[in-house]
C-alpha cells in the first residue's frame, strides 16, 4: 500500500503524520529545487558552485552573517576599497549566472591563488578540502561531492610528496572517522562555523578555510562599481 492509499484509509487526525517530506513545509528552503538545465547552464552552475566552495577556503569570498543568513562578499579594489555583497547562496548563484564578468574574475582569482600556495599552505588546503569531502553534511553524487573529489585529485597530482604522508594517514581511517580526525588537527583548515558550504540556508557546517595559514582577504582590482 503506498502513501496515497494509506491517506485515503487514515482518519483525519492521522493524515498530517503521513505527509511525505516533499509536501512538508518544515523542509522549505533546506534543499534547492530540482531544475532542468541546458548543457551551457549546467556548466555555469558547476563553475559557480566551485567558486562558492573554493572561494571560501582561499578567502577570495568573505562570508558574513546577516538576518540569520550567510551573505557572500568580495573586496573591491581601489578606488572603492570596500566589501561588495553578492547575497546569500541562492542569490549568488542567480547573480553569477547573469554576471559573466564577475564569474570569470572570481574563477581566475581562485586559480591564481591556488597556483601560488606554498608547501605549508598546500598542506592546509588539502586538509580543508579533505574535511569538506568527508563531512557528514555532504550529500554524495551531488555537484559539490564531484567537485571536491576532482579537487583532491588535482591537489595530489600537484603536491605529490608534500601531502603524501598526510594522505596516507587520512586514507587509513574509515570514512566516517575522517572528518572528526581532521577537525582535531592543529592545521586542519577548519576554523569556526561561518557558513554552509553545501545546500541552502540555514547552514549547519563550519566553513573550511586555511586555519593557521589563513590568507588575507583578496582584493579584486579593476572591478567597476555597478
Amino acid at each position: 500500500m503506498d502513501f496515497y492509499d494509506k491517506m485515503n484509509t487514515a482518519g483525519a487526525g492521522n493524515v498530517q503524520q503521513l505527509t511525505p517530506l516533499h509536501l512538508s513545509k518544515r523542509w522549505e528552503g533546506k534543499f534547492d529545487d530540482l531544475v532542468v538545465y541546458s548543457d551551457d547552464q549546467a556548466e555555469r552552475i558547476r563553475e559557480i558552485i566551485s567558486i562558492l566552495i573554493f572561494g571560501q577556503i582561499l578567502k577570495v569570498l568573505i562570508v558574513k552573517e546577516q538576518r540569520s543568513l550567510h551573505f557572500y562578499h568580495y573586496m573591491l579594489g581601489k578606488p572603492f576599497s570596500r566589501l561588495e555583497p553578492i547575497g546569500p547562496r541562492r542569490q549568488v548563484i542567480a547573480n553569477l549566472l547573469q554576471d559573466a564578468k564577475l564569474r570569470v574574475t572570481l574563477t581566475s582569482v581562485i586559480a591564481l591563488r591556488e597556483s601560488r600556495l606554498s608547501s605549508s599552505e598546500m598542506l592546509a588546503y588539502h586538509r580543508a578540502v579533505q574535511a569538506l569531502a568527508n563531512s557528514p553534511e555532504l550529500i554524495r553524487k551531488t555537484p559539490e561531492d564531484l567537485l571536491l573529489g576532482q579537487k583532491l585529485v588535482e591537489i595530489c597530482q600537484r603536491a605529490g610528496e608534500t601531502i603524501r604522508e598526510d594522505l596516507d594517514r587520512i586514507s587509513a581511517l574509515d570514512q566516517p572517522l575522517r572528518y572528526e580526525y581532521l577537525q582535531k588537527l592543529d592545521n586542519s583548515g577548519l576554523n569556526g562555523c561561518l557558513a554552509s558550504t553545501y545546500g541552502s540556508e540555514p547552514p549547519n557546517l563550519g566553513t573550511a578555510h586555511l586555519g593557521r595559514t589563513t590568507f588575507p582577504h583578496v582584493t579584486l582590482g579593476g572591478l567597476e562599481e555597478t
